[in-house]
C-alpha cells in the first residue's frame, strides 16, 4: 500500500517502492497499475548506472498526467526515458479501449517512449475490478509469450472527458489455483 493514496507524492511513493523491491536485479518484475506506473518510471530514474530490473508491466498506466491535479507532483520534470530504458529493457504496456481514466493516446505515448506497442485487453476499462484475474496479465508477469493484441495499436479512441479521480482501491491478489490442502490423518 502506498502512503496517502488519496494524495500521491512522488518522493514518498518512490521510497516505498524502493523499500518493497529491496535489491533490484534482472529477476525483478515490477507491475504498476495507473499511478503506480509513473512511480515505477521515477524509481527506474533513481537507480544507479548499471543496475537493472528484468521487466516492467504497465496496467492502465501513463507517462504524462492524464489531467488529474493530484498527480502533478510526478510530472514537475519530464521523464528521462533514456535513463529509464537503461534500467529495464523489457516493457509490456496494457491498456483498454474503454478506460475512462487513461485515454488510449497516453498508453500509446508510454509504449512509444519505452520502445514497445500497447497491448489491448478489450472491455477491461481501468482494470480495477479483479484485475489479477485477467489471465493475460498473469501470463505477462510470468514471462509467457502473449498472443497478438486484439486491437492494432493505431486503433482506439482517445477516451472520454476525465471523470473525478476515483477512490483508492485495495485489490488483494487471489491466486488462480488454491494451495494444496494437507491430507487428513
Amino acid at each position: 500500500q502506498m502512503p496517502k493514496p488519496e494524495e500521491p507524492q512522488q518522493d514518498a511513493w518512490v521510497a516505498t517502492l524502493a523499500r518493497a523491491v529491496g535489491t533490484p536485479g534482472p529477476e525483478v518484475t515490477l507491475i504498476g497499475h495507473s499511478a503506480g506506473v509513473p512511480t515505477i518510471l521515477r524509481y527506474l530514474e533513481s537507480l544507479p548506472p548499471g543496475v537493472t530490473v528484468g521487466h516492467v508491466i504497465s496496467v492502465a498506466g501513463f507517462a504524462s498526467n492524464p489531467g488529474y491535479p493530484e498527480l502533478d507532483d510526478f510530472f514537475t520534470t519530464p521523464l528521462d526515458f533514456s535513463t529509464i530504458t537503461s534500467h529495464c529493457s523489457k516493457f509490456t504496456v496494457f491498456t483498454s479501449e474503454n478506460d475512462p481514466f487513461v485515454p488510449v493516446a497516453l498508453a500509446k505515448e508510454l509504449a512509444d517512449a519505452v520502445g514497445t506497442t500497447p497491448y489491448f485487453v478489450l472491455g477491461a476499462t481501468h482494470f480495477s475490478n479483479r484485475m489479477t484475474q485477467v489471465p493475460i496479465l498473469l501470463d505477462a508477469s510470468f514471462g509467457r509469450p502473449l498472443p497478438p493484441s486484439p486491437v492494432p495499436p493505431e486503433v482506439g479512441p482517445d477516451g472520454p472527458p476525465l471523470p473525478p479521480m476515483p477512490e483508492p482501491l485495495s485489490v488483494a491478489y487471489e491466486p488462480p489455483i488454491p494451495p494444496p490442502q494437507a491430507a487428513p490423518a
